[in-house]
């Protein structure tokens, strides 16, 4: 299956993917070659992380055994793709561990894995396990337990079901969990980034009309994808009342930052996000601190899937070091700004 024969269901319309021909040609690769370090995948809300991963668990096959964990996910039936496992065993994998039944499978990797050699032969298949947005399940507290876990399952899985290579990946939105690995040795950290220009022309083209000007979209949006087809989607193009809705929630973190005093970092932030980097201040950690929080904004200063720095453009709020998640962020805060002055 080509990247573009795979569909995407959204309501009542059927997308194509678009534009991941890198990530997807660098994920193979890195399945092939696979790692010793758990690899930790982070990038925007909304730029497209579990597209790319069930893409995969849906495309390879023959060689490859893929396990894609869906940490968020609340239906036995949905929670694994890739492998497959009858619905009782999973329920009864997730009972055995409690809580929500996303988070408690993305724990019980090992469980299941040995339910599934009694089917599948591991040895001379490349193995990977994609755990989709495990800290966003488990909470931030036990992120750092939870990554050492996954690299020590690496040597596990080698000893006991000796596939040809192990890859063990997990995705986070989480901007402030990105810390926690990164101070050890066992974690490889990259970026996943929103889609370029080019990807975002073949995305909206796809939505329905009258559609405005890409490049309207991508001030807005800076082609993220989940971003434009909200836009298009339940706001029909109106740009005026998606930004309206950003607003309202944003309403309350604009109370907390002007309760702080902190009104005039923000507006320097708005004008450039590697104020956050180069101003060095208490205020401004403290800022950071909450835009980080409320996924608002993202520290960018990683290498991509494909090996890549995501380029500086401050026209959308991205800097070297830091962005806005989206573009529309700005401009919904500074016009908060300017009515609760």
């Amino acid at each position: 299956m080509t990247i573009h024969e795979y569909e995407i269901k959204v309501m009542s319309y059927v997308l194509k993917f678009v534009d991941r021909e890198g990530e997807i040609k660098a994920l193979r690769k890195l399945i092939e070659t696979g790692s010793p370090l758990a690899e930790f995948t982070y990038g925007p809300e909304g730029c497209g992380k579990s597209t790319l991963l069930r893409y995969i668990a849906a495309t390879l096959r023959d060689n490859y055994i893929i396990m894609y964990v869906d940490a968020l996910e609340q239906q036995p039936g949905r929670v694994l793709e890739g492998v497959k496992l009858p619905e009782e065993e999973i329920t009864e994998i997730a009972a055995s561990i409690g809580g929500p039944i996303g988070a408690a499978v993305a724990g019980a990797i090992t469980k299941l894995l040995e339910k599934l050699c009694t089917e599948v032969k591991f040895r001379d298949k490349y193995l990977a396990i994609l755990v989709d947005d495990p800290i966003r399940a488990i909470g931030i507290n036990g992120c750092e337990a939870y990554v050492k876990w996954l690299y020590e399952l690496i040597y596990k899985i080698s000893r006991e079901f000796e596939p040809k290579t192990v890859l063990i990946l997990a995705t986070s939105s989480e901007g402030i969990s990105r810390r926690i690995p990164l101070r050890h040795s066992y974690v490889h950290i990259t970026l996943i980034w929103n889609l370029p220009y080019e990807g975002l022309v073949e995305l909206v083209n796809q939505l329905p009309e009258p559609r405005p000007e890409p490049e309207k979209v991508w001030k807005l949006t800076g082609g993220n994808p989940r971003a434009v087809i909200d836009l298009a989607l339940r706001h029909r193009w109106n740009v005026d009342h998606w930004i309206k809705e950003l607003k309202y929630k944003l309403t309350e973190i604009i109370m907390e930052i002007k309760y702080r005093g902190l009104g005039k970092q923000l507006r320097e932030v708005i004008e450039n996000p590697d104020t956050l980097w180069y101003n060095v201040s208490e205020e401004l950690r403290t800022l950071l601190k909450i835009l980080e929080e409320q996924n608002l904004i993202i520290y960018k200063h990683h290498t991509t899937l494909t090996q890549r720095e995501v380029p500086e453009d401050q026209e959308i709020g991205v800097g070297k070091y830091y962005a806005w998640q989206i573009p529309a962020y700005r401009q919904a805060l500074e016009q908060l700004l300017r009515e609760l002055t």
